[in-house]
């Protein structure tokens, strides 16, 4: 039996999954957690202290040394910041292709955001970017996340100097569209805009699902 005794001592396991290097910090995957080292300093990702939806990983793919998704055994999980450990979580429900975000800051649950059409399946095989799109593999199909109007990491609202405050709460929304992904299964393209996120009173920050992801072609399909 192998015991962890520390959470930010280096790689959670031996079985390593994955490896992503961005911006001088390497992301870790493995089978029994996950972790961030940016060449001095490590920091483990487990899914009873984060929005990481499982410890079981099969893969991951980092966009920056702020921000990498992984893929577990229990859906889609998105560290948008890894500044203030915020993440989203994409979970599908089995029916429909649709499914939730699960908005999370450290293991503090900010918000569930509904996302119409999601990963098509809950084991994640693989993930990656094509410009600010994201593709999810699945052991029934991929899924293709719309990104129009992507950002990185959190975003400070619009407000008018009136409005400004010294330690106003930041917020941002999600401005993406949902879409069906193309042929093979042959079903028209929809869009539809997610729901914004609202900052709950006395929150520090808060972040929208940025790639609401569109779940693909199932098996069988």
């Amino acid at each position: 039996m192998e015991i962890d005794l520390y959470r930010d001592d280096g790689i959670p396991h031996v079985i390593t999954t994955g490896a992503s290097y961005v911006d001088k910090v390497m992301w870790i995957s493995s089978y029994f957690g996950c972790a961030r080292y940016d060449g001095r300093h490590w920091r483990g990702y487990f899914d009873h202290d984060c929005g990481l939806p499982s410890n079981f990983n099969n893969n991951l793919k980092a966009r920056s040394g702020q921000e990498a998704w992984f893929c577990s055994d229990k859906g889609l999980g998105a560290c948008m910041d890894a500044e203030t450990c915020t993440w989203v979580t994409y979970i599908p429900d089995g029916k429909n292709r649709t499914g939730h975000a699960r908005i999370m800051r450290e293991d503090k649950l900010i918000e569930i955001v509904d996302t119409g059409y999601n990963v098509p399946h809950l084991f994640q095989i693989c993930v990656e970017f094509d410009g600010n799109d994201v593709w999810a593999g699945t052991s029934k199909g991929v899924g293709r996340g719309i990104g129009t109007g992507y950002y990185p990491r959190l975003r400070q609202p619009k407000t008018s100097l009136a409005q400004q405050a010294p330690a106003a709460p930041r917020c941002i929304r999600s401005n993406f569209a949902l879409r069906p992904s193309p042929s093979p299964c042959h079903e028209p393209h929809s869009r539809l805009p997610s729901p914004p996120l609202h900052c709950p009173s006395g929150a520090a920050l808060c972040h929208a699902p940025p790639h609401p992801v569109a779940s693909g072609c199932r098996s069988g399909h």
